[in-house]
């Protein structure tokens, strides 16, 4: 029988192999870097176009806090966002040591 922490870690391997092929990025991105300051496993990169990289963990902490709503989840219904008033995007970005 398996052990409940290797089934857990095998799921969330097989969705940090998935997770990065269901965002696209909106001909609206600024490129103002807030993506890549505020993902938590330094998994999204900004050269011509914002790239987010195989690492993720479904934070979706860049959807959330992109300024002009340009990143998207595939097949996604809603445009809303969800932002913490208590919390600032430079508090989340702190946190992460990246800033």
């Amino acid at each position: 029988m398996k052990n409940i922490s290797n089934i857990t870690y095998n799921i969330q391997l097989r969705m940090q192999k998935s997770n990065f092929k269901q965002f696209t990025i909106e001909d609206n991105c600024i490129k103002c870097e807030t993506c890549k300051k505020i993902c938590p496993k330094g998994n999204v990169t900004i050269n011509e176009r914002v790239l987010i990289g195989g690492n993720c963990i479904g934070c979706y902490a860049c959807t959330q806090n992109c300024p002009v709503n340009a990143i998207r989840v595939k097949r996604e219904k809603s445009k809303d966002r969800y932002r913490n008033k208590n919390v600032t995007v430079k508090e989340i970005m702190d946190s992460n040591n990246q800033t």
